[in-house]
């Protein structure tokens, strides 16, 4: 470490540095966990990390340990468990350094620190110590201990029956494959009758549980497709066991032929690991998504008075809408709700990833997860925690998540390649029987190596563990796909289309210039146009810059909506229109332009009283996105604006295909001309009806937007760095998705005609179909 670094968490020295044992530190905070650490017998974790802390910044008085401790229910010995979320974690020092503090507490019963979760069990008995206590330990070495539920005294419970599955698999092939390369060896060196006898005992000994207890996954799946009347994947493993299992038993009782108990053991245990894999990978990402929730705080401070001079704290699910709350600085805001004081910083970083602090007035909604960052704030609650914006994002991705465990390809892949099999099984059966004029039982050896073979475990793993490695680093990237595999529809566009405003440009519009007309005052223009805006409560860009304007507001009649062109309203028995320039022409209106600014005209029954000049900046970082698409994709520009202020923002971005004046259903007009692979980047309100029609919509949104947005890919993270994430996350994917798939493919192409001319036995068989399985998981690992 630098002497001009702090040595707890490596930040530069400012003017004020605490020195410790001839070591340097930035703030009381790094100081006092080093003489912690040190103190407690810990020091060796300085030599063993390899990742900086944060700063200490964490606070005790916002989390009510009694509270939560009082709600845990005891077990039989009085002991209480639960699971926490354990913030500050960075790496395998920081687990080590968590069970060692704890190892001293006395009280601990239990613990276990998962590093891949962020969650740590605790077990303690309440008479010797207390979850206060036990928390004040670790927030001392810089870790925060987070309740996940109330009430739960246990860790959520997770299915093991496949992990049990799979290790009476494992453990029964680990063993049986010795017992095989003896046999195999006795058949060069001269094994006696009895010996080789006994082996094959053993063997089947070890099969069976294999066969009747790990296998019956294959079975009871491939029954209830059956039932349902559907061919699925595991009616193709079923088959293949069964004929390996019971043509081995025939073998040994008969004494005809060499059994394949090992084969059927691989076999078993190979498609579970890969299951199994693939459920952890699809735990870890729900789990990622629950802790996103567990950083709600369980409880708030409930105003009592309207002085709010009285606050209670209550349970964040006793909280209706109305409620006011107090939340001071770095807590979290438990749910949504509107600023009530002036102005407030707020920290939406755990939303967003965006680390700067997002400047917010009175009346403005803030989200739950998000924090203070420079004060307490009161906030008036709009929704309950069940409906708040932050349960909606966990909702929709594990949705998303659960909608790519199924894949119409792969289905369609699979019914194919299974009837193919069954076919190949039967030429197999009529080649050896009735043209070769070989035994039953050298017939059945041949079509099970053929089954054995064709065990579909790397085709079904190929999809699954590529889309779940996706959807995991966009989800990491504040990028959420909700729609079905819409991350590798995305890899496989070739035009990309952008809306201008709020995508190529910041979506931040304001009123540069006002011109007024015929004795209209600008102020009585600037509330006619804003009532407007209110009355209809559509906030697209452009109406935000008019609903920013400090201007009275008037009462509106009648207000109608024109999609793409503007509204009108009447006001004391006149009527008003607020729009484009060709919108208002088309209507008889006459106006010339020469300003290449963005135009919204207002006119009365007769005549333009004023126009509004808005401008806009062009999204930073949008430049080197449109240049990393221009490699491989033609990339378009929708607009709804004129002609002179579109070639503007193009020319900037060297845009070349330029769409402009384009109503929103000429939008959608327009990407059906150019499908298919075709992706459209907008706003998910307006554009609705374009994303819609696209192979893969994408957009930029708020937060409170996700449930309404059309886009099937939503960018969380308003910078343009996502956006350019996404299709480099989308481009690995597809790649790695196209290695696995023409690795399942060549594996089967190669094997299924060796097995059918007899070049291959079934045990070599599993052998191959294990490692072309090993290789699509591993291949789909490199994804990160």
């Amino acid at each position: 470490m630098s002497e001009e670094n702090c040595y707890h968490c490596g930040d530069k020295l400012g003017k004020k540095v605490y020195t410790y044992d001839e070591k340097k530190f930035c703030c009381s905070g790094c100081l006092n966990v080093y003489v912690f650490i040190k103190e407690s017998g810990n020091e060796n974790y300085y030599k063993f990390r390899d990742e900086l802390p944060e700063k200490p910044k964490f606070d005790s008085a916002s989390i009510p340990y009694e509270v939560v401790e009082e709600n845990i229910v005891p077990d039989k010995q009085g002991y209480k468990s639960a699971e926490f979320l354990l913030e500050g974690l960075h790496c395998a020092s920081c687990v080590w350094l968590n069970e060692k503090i704890l190892e001293k507490l006395d009280g601990v019963i239990q613990k276990k620190v998962t590093f891949a979760t962020g969650r740590v069990f605790l077990k303690w008995n309440p008479d010797q110590t207390s979850l206060e206590q036990i928390a004040n330990s670790l927030l001392k070495a810089g870790y925060r201990i987070r309740p996940i539920q109330v009430g739960n005294n246990q860790p959520a419970k997770k299915d093991y029956r496949l992990l049990k599955k799979t290790g009476v698999a494992g453990f029964f092939a680990g063993n049986i494959m010795l017992i095989s390369t003896a046999l195999y060896a006795g058949n060069f060196s001269g094994m006696d009758w009895f010996t080789q006898k006994v082996f094959y005992w053993i063997s089947w000994l070890m099969a069976t549980p294999v066969f009747f207890y790990s296998a019956s996954e294959f079975f009871l799946r491939a029954y209830a497709g059956l039932k349902n009347k559907i061919i699925s994947m595991d009616l193709l493993t079923a088959l293949g066991l069964s004929l390996a299992y019971f043509y081995s038993v025939w073998a040994v009782f008969f004494e005809k032929g060499e059994p394949y108990f090992d084969a059927v053991c691989f076999v078993t245990f190979a498609v579970l690991s890969g299951r199994l894999i693939e459920s952890s990978l699809r735990e870890k990402f729900f789990i990622e998504s629950e802790n996103l929730m567990a950083r709600l705080p369980l409880t708030a401070k409930k105003v009592l008075s309207k002085e709010r001079l009285k606050t209670k704290e209550v349970f964040v699910d006793q909280i209706a809408a109305g409620d006011i709350l107090q939340v001071d600085t770095g807590e979290v805001i438990p749910v949504d709700g509107i600023l009530l004081d002036q102005e407030a910083l707020i920290d939406e970083s755990v939303l967003t990833g965006e680390s700067i602090p997002i400047s917010k007035k009175k009346g403005e909604t803030i989200y739950a997860g998000s924090s203070p960052a420079d004060k307490p704030i009161y906030m008036e609650v709009l929704k309950s925690k069940a409906e708040s914006s932050l349960a909606k994002l966990q909702t929709m991705s594990e949705e998303a998540l659960a909608r790519g465990a199924q894949s119409g390809f792969l289905d369609t892949v699979a019914k194919a390649f299974i009837i193919f099999v069954l076919v190949a099984g039967g030429a197999t059966a009529i080649w050896w029987k009735f043209i070769l004029g070989a035994s039953i039982a050298e017939t059945v050896y041949h079509v099970m190596a053929v089954f054995i073979v064709a065990c579909p475990c790397a085709l079904t793993l190929s999809v699954p563990m590529a889309h779940i490695r996706a959807l995991k680093k966009a989800y990491k990237n504040k990028i959420l796909a909700k729609g079905e595999f819409s991350i590798f529809k995305l890899a496989s566009s070739k035009k990309v289309f952008f809306d201008k405003t709020g995508t190529l440009t910041e979506g931040q519009m304001k009123i540069q210039r006002i011109e007024t007309f015929t004795g209209y005052q600008k102020e009585f223009a600037i509330s006619l146009a804003k009532s407007m805006q209110e009355s209809l409560k559509i906030k697209s860009p452009i109406a935000r810059a008019f609903l920013q304007q400090q201007a009275k507001s008037l009462p509106f009649k009648e207000i109608q909506f024109y999609s793409g062109k503007g509204i009108s309203g009447n006001y004391r028995g006149r009527r008003y229109y607020l729009g484009s320039a060709n919108w208002l022409m088309s209507k008889g209106y006459h106006f010339s332009l020469q300003d290449d600014s963005t135009a919204v005209l207002l006119a009365d029954e007769t005549k333009i009283v004023a126009v509004f000049y808005l401008s806009d900046t062009i999204r930073k970082g949008m430049d080197k996105v449109i240049d990393f698409l221009q490699k491989k994709r033609e990339v378009f520009m929708l607009s709804g604006d004129r002609q002179d202020v579109c070639q503007k923002v193009a020319a900037e971005l060297n845009i070349v295909n330029v769409y402009c004046e384009v109503l929103p259903e000429d939008k959608k007009k327009i990407i059906e001309e150019h499908a298919p692979r075709v992706a459209m980047i907008g706003d998910g309100m307006n554009d609705a009806a374009a994303l819609a029609t696209s192979d893969c919509g994408i957009s930029f949104a708020k937060v409170s937007e996700i449930s309404a947005n059309a886009a099937d890919i939503l960018l969380l993270n308003p910078d343009s760095k996502s956006l350019l994430a996404l299709f480099q996350i989308a481009a690995k994917a597809k790649r790695i998705l196209s290695q696995n798939l023409a690795l399942a493919f060549l594996y089967n192409s190669l094997l299924i005609p060796a097995a059918f001319i007899g070049l291959l036995s079934p045990l070599f068989g599993a052998v191959f179909m294990s490692l072309s399985s090993i290789s699509v998981v591993l291949n789909a690992l490199r994804l990160r």
